[in-house]
């Protein structure tokens, strides 16, 4: 992810210019290997810029530059989710930060949306994020958004990723096979069962 400030131009370009500070975040190449998912990448992009909703981030611009792709986004101050669980993340926070992620998902089924569809037989994503289903290459729909939700309660109560693995091919197979961890009791009851229901492997079940 990268970060700059964006030149913007809402009255007379001869006279104002306003500042904005907006996130570049730069594809890699090999994510965007064929027409098809280029194709599909663009499609999730301007859906996702379409949603406006506060626990959202607004897309601004899809472009390409020197046969580089990439997204420019909201830019917003503060500690990442990633900073927030390498830091530690008591049962209050994860409750907060839950709900939070819970109303964007939300918004965005609503909105006719599945973060990270895909097409049968192809599977995109980050290994340590993808469902069981998508891990298949299948078609999916918002119950696989509540395994994923799953994974992100659970990294911010345990501290860990509840698949974690040496090699991304074990991180699959565990997503498919393996069972997490099973968090402390010292975790609420509640919050306990819903972290360790929405990883079901069975997307009935979740």
């Amino acid at each position: 992810m990268r970060s700059c400030a964006a030149l913007r131009n809402p009255a007379d370009p001869r006279r104002h210019i306003a500042f904005q500070w907006v996130a570049i975040k730069v594809l890699p190449p090999y994510r965007l290997a064929d027409s098809e998912r280029k194709r599909r990448f663009v499609r999730e992009a301007q859906a996702a810029s379409a949603l406006n909703y506060p626990n959202s981030i607004t897309v601004h611009e899809i472009d390409q530059q020197e046969g580089e792709d990439f997204l420019v986004m909201e830019y917003i101050d503060g500690k990442s989710l990633a900073h927030v669980i390498q830091s530690g993340c008591g049962s209050r926070e994860a409750v907060k930060y839950g709900l939070q992620i819970a109303d964007g998902l939300a918004a965005a089924h609503a909105a006719g949306q599945t973060i990270g569809r895909t097409e049968p037989g192809l599977v995109l994503g980050t290994a340590g994020y993808l469902s069981p289903e998508q891990v298949r290459g299948r078609v999916l729909d918002p119950q696989s958004d509540q395994f994923l939700f799953g994974i992100i309660r659970y990294e911010m109560i345990f501290g860990a990723h509840p698949f974690r693995r040496e090699s991304a091919p074990q991180i699959l197979a565990a997503i498919i096979e393996a069972e997490p961890e099973p968090l402390p009791e010292t975790v609420p009851l509640p919050l306990r069962w819903i972290v360790e229901r929405c990883p079901a492997k069975d997307p009935s079940a979740r």
